[in-house]
């Protein structure tokens, strides 16, 4: 894969399609009790997927993690595998004013309360406990609107990882 109108390539890692690929099920929606009874699992496919995409010889310039991350436990482990392989990690959090924004794609089948839990934990403790010293950077998106923002890579020397903190 490569970034849109850039010759950058880059993988993408995602917890909730490290879940379905466990589970067996393509179809499974991400807010299903059976995704988190496979978390476990994933989280150990999705650390091993990212320490292969960023050690030699492979080192896909960008990698982008897709992941709730409330754990701490793991965003300390995704740390490490940028520091162990040379990536400078970038946060991105999404923070957004209008809480409605969190529910834009969901449809009536979901646990709305699930959803508000997660935000509250983020807001509560997750921001917290980010140890900015860790980061590169963190950026808070703080709405749904992504039309102005822009993915800049300047140095295709330097490798990054991008950790979400999005439900």
């Amino acid at each position: 894969k490569q970034l849109d109108g850039d010759n950058i390539p880059y993988t993408y890692i995602s917890s909730d399609d490290q879940r379905r690929e466990v589970l067996g099920n393509s179809k499974i929606h991400k807010h299903d009790q059976r995704m988190m009874a496979a978390s476990k699992a994933a989280f150990e496919l999705l650390h091993l997927k990212l320490d292969i995409h960023t050690r030699f010889p492979i080192n896909t310039p960008v990698v982008i993690v897709d992941a709730t991350n409330l754990s701490k436990i793991s965003r300390s482990m995704i740390a490490d595998y940028a520091k162990k392989n040379n990536y400078n990690l970038i946060g991105l959090l999404f923070d957004y004013k209008d809480q409605s924004d969190y529910f834009k794609y969901v449809d009536d089948q979901i646990d709305k309360w699930t959803i508000i839990s997660m935000v509250k934990m983020m807001r509560r403790e997750v921001v917290k406990e980010l140890d900015k010293s860790t980061f590169k950077a963190i950026h808070r998106l703080n709405s749904i609107d992504f039309s102005e923002i822009q993915f800049k890579y300047n140095d295709e020397r330097l490798h990054g990882i991008m950790m979400d903190y999005d439900n």
